[in-house]
């Protein structure tokens, strides 16, 4: 039971981490389109 709840915590962790890094992605995207246009 404890390895389950640990497994979810870590893919809370990585949800967020990705989440955030999606995030930057799209924003310096669209940044660059928006310096280009």
């Amino acid at each position: 039971m404890k390895n389950y709840i640990e497994t979810i915590r870590l893919r809370q962790v990585l949800l967020e981490v990705c989440t955030s890094h999606y995030d930057a992605i799209i924003s310096a995207v669209l940044n660059r389109r928006l310096i280009a246009g």
